[in-house]
């Protein structure tokens, strides 16, 4: 319960502020593991990567990094712009090229954009 979590809280700060790595990296979701690498991470200015689980074996390159790299991994923002025009099909695979794309735990924002007349299909897809 709260013992645990506070021992966990005070562990981690013991160990980052000994270590002082560049980054943490945490798996995502609403765990005492995942709150207290939050807090931490804020308190020592450390990158932290919380990837879902499932991506946690991609990352086995982000040690090669160096640690500028890894104190930045936050600092490039994605934007994917897509203009499509009477290409429903294409449209379709391209969303769902993005949807089983890996952003290890970082936010991609998607911007669809369609002419005024664009057919019931596309507009359906779009807003799937």
């Amino acid at each position: 319960g709260a013992n645990r979590c506070a021992a966990l809280l005070v562990a981690l700060d013991d160990v980052v502020g000994a270590t002082q790595p560049a980054a943490l990296v945490v798996p995502s979701g609403d765990t005492a593991l995942a709150e207290a690498a939050r807090e931490v991470a804020a308190e020592h200015g450390v990158a932290l990567l919380q990837p879902p689980a499932a991506e946690l074996p991609l990352l086995e390159w982000v040690a090669t990094l160096p640690p500028e790299g890894l104190r930045r991994w936050h600092e490039p923002r994605v934007t994917l712009c897509v203009i499509t025009e009477r290409r429903p099909a294409s449209l379709e695979r391209l969303l769902a090229s993005v949807s089983a794309a890996h952003f290890l735990g970082d936010t991609v924002e998607l911007s669809i954009s369609a002419d005024a007349d664009a057919d019931a299909a596309r507009v359906l897809t779009v807003m799937k």
